[in-house]
């Protein structure tokens, strides 16, 4: 459990110190703001107005119901059936796993006379 916690931790250090690089490296182009200090400066406004909208968007409004549906899966399915074709041919999937087939089989078997 622990080393989970461990791993867990390194993979976010390491994501917030990508995102501090981009933000440096981005800034390179003669943009307002260069540096961490200026990276950093950025995600705190981001964040406070993330806050804003959010607390402005809760602020005593209840958020709105979805009415349920009652239907069978099987009228679902009627419902959504399409007449276009399938994204993806059955014969072109057998004829790629047919070939994959014979080319793996062959490499083996040069493998294995060696």
């Amino acid at each position: 459990m622990v080393a989970a916690v461990i791993w867990t931790f390194v993979a976010l250090l390491v994501a917030a110190s990508v995102l501090v690089v981009a933000g440096v490296a981005e800034g390179r182009d003669g943009a307002s703001g260069v540096g961490v200090r200026a990276y950093l400066d950025d995600v705190r406004a981001g964040l406070r107005t993330w806050r804003a909208t959010r607390s402005k968007d809760h602020a005593g409004r209840p958020a709105p119901q979805a009415q349920p549906v009652d239907t069978s899966i099987d009228d679902f399915f009627a419902a959504t059936e399409v007449e276009d074709p399938a994204y993806v041919a059955v014969e072109d999937i057998t004829e790629t796993l047919a070939l994959a087939r014979e080319r793996a089989a062959r490499g083996v078997s040069r493998i294995t006379r060696r």
